[in-house]
């Protein structure tokens, strides 16, 4: 399970590298070497100026690009290239990043469904559910009018309202239904009402699929940035932040609960990655982006020596981060494996 998560976050970083691969070569820039994973090669061949390789750790990728790390004045480097087409060049990593999310998440919609709506699978007997009318095959699409086709706000509405009356909507076939119901109250009071639920089987079709993941991307972005915001702001410890091991332990949870809960978390990752990237913050592509800007307002090249010890210094840095991570990451697993 866990190397199946592995060659998959592996897949949306060689994605990202392809973003970069194929804009450098579309401006004409020699890509020196394209590679999967990491560490000594295993073997490569070359094909026109460009390095294949395959190397022994199945994590990841990379795409090096001539005069990207060196000076260069030959007009198939990236040195020599405008400001323009150095930004669409850093910024194709992360784009690719984002159209994959909305492609993992079209497809899943219209091929596996949409994991966030939820069905009625049994009834309780005696249950408020089943005193409602609530049958099996009823999918949870809102409350009190509320269409969020979200099953985890429906539950919160359902705990927040013990002995209390709602409305809960329903979507039966075709047909859309507005239900009254009262959940009963439980010994640490909240509300339930005697239902157990699994994720929907209904498929999208082609358009409302598209619809579905533009929207659900929208999503992930303004939550990202709330993310963010929170963690600026001091709301959000370095513990709740997972690093490469959190994230394939949490890929993995998924893929036991549902194939499309992992496809759903895998577009995450690519939106995520896609985003981190464009940071502003050297050797990230936002860096990058940042040096194209700052070259193309004064019409004059950022001196690659300082360019260089900039990236190097980001990247100690960064690794740092991604160790300390990491750590916590390792911290939270021992005591499960105890």
């Amino acid at each position: 399970m866990y190397i199946l998560v592995i060659i998959a976050i592996s897949l949306i970083i060689i994605v990202h590298e392809l973003g970069h691969f194929i804009s450098a070569k579309r401006a004409g820039i020699k890509v020196e070497r394209f590679g999967v994973g990491m560490g000594p090669k295993i073997f490569s061949f070359k094909r026109g100026d460009t390095e294949y390789c395959l190397c022994t750790i199945p994590i990841g990728g990379f795409c090096q690009l001539k005069g990207e790390e060196e000076a260069s004045n030959d007009p198939d480097s990236f040195d020599a290239k405008t400001p323009f087409q150095k930004f669409l060049i850093a910024f194709s990593g992360p784009f690719a990043n984002l159209i994959l999310s909305f492609i993992i998440l079209a497809l899943t919609f219209g091929f596996l469904g949409n994991p966030f709506i939820m069905q009625v699978n049994k009834i309780e007997s005696g249950s408020p559910a089943e005193k409602a009318g609530i049958i099996a095959g009823d999918e949870f699409i809102g409350t009190n009018g509320n269409i969020s086709n979200n099953w985890n706000l429906v539950r919160n509405v359902i705990s927040q309202s013990p002995g209390k009356e709602i409305i809960v909507n329903i979507k039966r076939g075709n047909e859309r239904l507005d239900i009254k119901v009262v959940p009963k109250k439980t010994n640490e009071g909240t509300g339930l009402i005697g239902v157990e639920v699994k994720p929907s089987d209904r498929k999208e079709g082609f358009l409302g699929s598209l619809k579905l993941s533009l929207e659900m991307n929208y999503f992930f972005l303004k939550d990202f940035v709330t993310f963010l915001g929170m963690i600026f702001t001091g709301k959000v410890s370095n513990v709740a932040i997972a690093g490469p091991v959190g994230i394939v332990t949490m890929a993995a949870g998924t893929v036991s609960i549902g194939w499309s809960y992992f496809l759903f978390f895998l577009a995450i990752i690519s939106v995520n990655l896609g985003l981190i990237n464009l940071f502003p913050f050297p050797p990230l592509d936002g860096g990058r982006i940042v040096f194209a800007i700052v070259e193309g307002i004064f019409r004059k090249k950022v001196n690659k020596n300082i360019e260089v010890t900039i990236n190097t210094v980001g990247f100690m840095l960064l690794i740092t981060l991604i160790i300390i991570i990491t750590w916590n990451d390792i911290a939270r697993l021992i005591p499960r494996l105890k």
